[in-house]
C-alpha cells in the first residue's frame, strides 16, 4: 500500500527544485564541504541526512531521492503496523500509508528534495512503533539516531512516556517511571547538547523564552495569525480534523483511551505555532497520533458509498494533493503565505465540507458505550490494545 501511494503522489510530483533555502545547507554538507563544519546558516547541525546522501556512491541528487521515496515507503510501512499494534483491523490500519503518503507533506518533501523533513518524519513513525510494540531499548536507540537528523523526535516525549507508564514493570511505580523516562531520553539529549554546542550555527538565537514570546506576538496577536495557524491543521491533516470534529463525544471517548498520544499532537502543533516559520510542516510531524486518534472513528462504522466518496472528495480538496506543484503559488502550500482573501476562500472551503459531511451523516455512525468503546448494533467491538 506504501508503494501504490508513492507511486501516485509521485506522477503528481514529477517536478523536482534544486538546492534552495536551508536546503543549501544541506547540499553543501553532504557535497564535501565539511559536515561537522557548520556555518553561518542555521540547522547545521542536522547531520544525519546529508550524511547519508554522502556514503551513497551516486549523485547526490540521486542520493536524496532515494532518502525521499525509502523514507517515505518506510514510514508509510511503519504507521499501518503502529495502528495493527494498536487493536485496529488490517483495513482499516491501510488508511494510514494513504493518508501519510498521499499528502501535501509528502508532496512537499518529494519536490523540495534535498530537505531533512523525510528522515524525521520517518524517526518519529518508527520510533512511536517501536514504543508500541514493547522494544523501548529499540526505541531509544532509534531516538538517539534520528536526534542526529532533527530535533523534532523530542517531541514524543508525552508519548513515550505514556507507553513507559503503562508498562507492567513501571505502571505502579511513579519513581521508576519517571527514572525510565530519563534514562529513555539521556542519550538523545546528549547527543542533541553537544551536536548544538560543537556545530557553529546561526539558529537559536536568543532564548528559547525569547523565541516563543515573539512567535506568539506574531501569530497570536492578529487576528490573521490566529486563522491562519487554525485553517493551517485542515490543511495539513485534511478531512481528519473535521471527523473529529463531526464525531464529537466519540472522539473524546478516543482521547481518554489514548491521553498520551492526544497530548503529543497537542505538544507538536504548539512547537509548530511557537518555534516554526512553516508551521504546517512541523503539524504534519505528529500524523501518526493523528492517526491513533481518529480511525478509530471508523473502525467498526458501516460507512455508505455516499460517505466514503464525501471523505475522500474532502480530503482531496483540502489538501490540493493532486495539483502540480507550483511553489510560486505560495498560499497553496502554507498558511504563512496566505492573504485575507485566501484565508477567506480557504474557511469557506472548510466550512462546505464540514456542512457536506454533516449532511451525508458523517458522525452519527457510531454510539460509544460508557467504557468508551463502540457499538454498532448494540455489539462491542472496541479494539485491544497489544501491550
Amino acid at each position: 500500500m506504501s508503494a501504490v501511494a508513492l507511486a501516485i503522489l509521485g506522477a503528481f510530483t514529477v517536478d523536482r527544485t534544486g538546492p534552495i533555502w536551508d536546503s543549501e545547507t544541506y547540499f553543501r554538507m553532504a557535497a564535501g564541504g565539511g559536515l561537522l563544519n557548520g556555518g553561518l546558516a542555521p540547522f547545521c547541525f542536522r547531520i544525519l541526512t546529508p550524511a547519508i546522501a554522502r556514503l551513497v556512491p551516486m549523485r547526490l541528487a540521486v542520493s536524496f531521492e532515494l532518502i525521499n521515496q525509502v523514507s517515505l515507503w518506510a514510514a508509510g510501512t511503519l504507521v499501518y503496523w503502529l495502528l495493527r499494534a494498536r487493536g485496529l483491523r488490517h483495513e482499516t490500519a491501510l488508511v494510514g500509508p494513504c493518508v501519510l503518503i498521499l499528502s501535501s507533506f509528502s508532496k512537499f518533501v518529494l519536490w523540495y528534495r534535498f530537505g531533512v523533513d523525510q528522515l524525521a518524519l520517518l524517526a518519529i513513525v518508527a520510533v512511536a512503533w517501536a514504543l508500541a510494540e514493547r522494544r523501548i531499548v529499540v526505541a531509544a536507540l532509534l531516538a538517539t539516531i534520528a536526534v542526529l537528523g532533527k530535533e523534532s523526535i523530542l517531541l514524543v516525549a508525552p508519548f513515550a512516556y505514556g507507553e513507559l507508564r503503562t508498562a507492567p514493570r513501571l505502571r505502579r511505580n511513579l519513581a521508576l517511571c519517571v527514572l525510565a523516562t530519563l534514562a529513555f531520553w539521556a542519550a538523545a539529549i546528549v547527543g542533541f547538547v553537544v551536536l548544538r554546542m560543537t556545530i557553529p550555527h546561526s539558529a537559536g538565537e536568543g532564548s528559547i523564552a525569547q523565541t516563543i514570546s515573539n512567535w506568539a506576538r506574531a501569530r497570536l496577536g492578529s487576528p490573521k495569525g490566529f486563522c491562519e495557524l487554525t485553517l493551517a491543521v485542515p490543511k495539513t491533516f485534511g478531512v481528519m480534523p473535521l471527523l473529529m470534529v463531526l464525531s464529537g463525544r466519540r472522539t473524546l471517548a478516543i482521547v481518554r483511551r489514548e491521553p498520551y498520544a492526544a497530548a503529543t499532537v497537542v505538544t507538536f502543533l504548539l512547537a509548530g505555532i511557537f518555534g516554526a516559520a512553516d508551521y504546517e510542516r512541523v503539524y504534519f510531524l505528529a500524523i501518526p497520533f493523528v492517526l491513533m486518534i481518529c480511525l478509530p472513528l471508523l473502525e467498526t462504522s458501516q460507512l455508505s458509498p455516499k460517505e466514503v466518496v464525501a471523505m475522500v472528495a474532502a480530503h482531496v480538496s483540502l489538501l490540493d494533493v493532486f495539483s502540480p506543484p507550483t511553489f510560486l503559488d505560495l498560499p497553496r502550500w502554507f498558511m504563512t503565505n496566505a492573504r485575507w482573501p485566501d484565508l477567506a476562500a480557504y474557511a469557506a472551503k472548510v466550512a462546505l465540507w464540514t456542512v457536506v459531511l454533516k449532511i451525508v451523516g458523517i458522525g452519527s455512525t457510531l454510539k460509544p458505550q460508557g467504557d468508551g468503546g463502540w457499538t454498532q448494533g448494540g455489539a462491542s467491538s472496541k479494539p485491544t490494545r497489544a501491550v
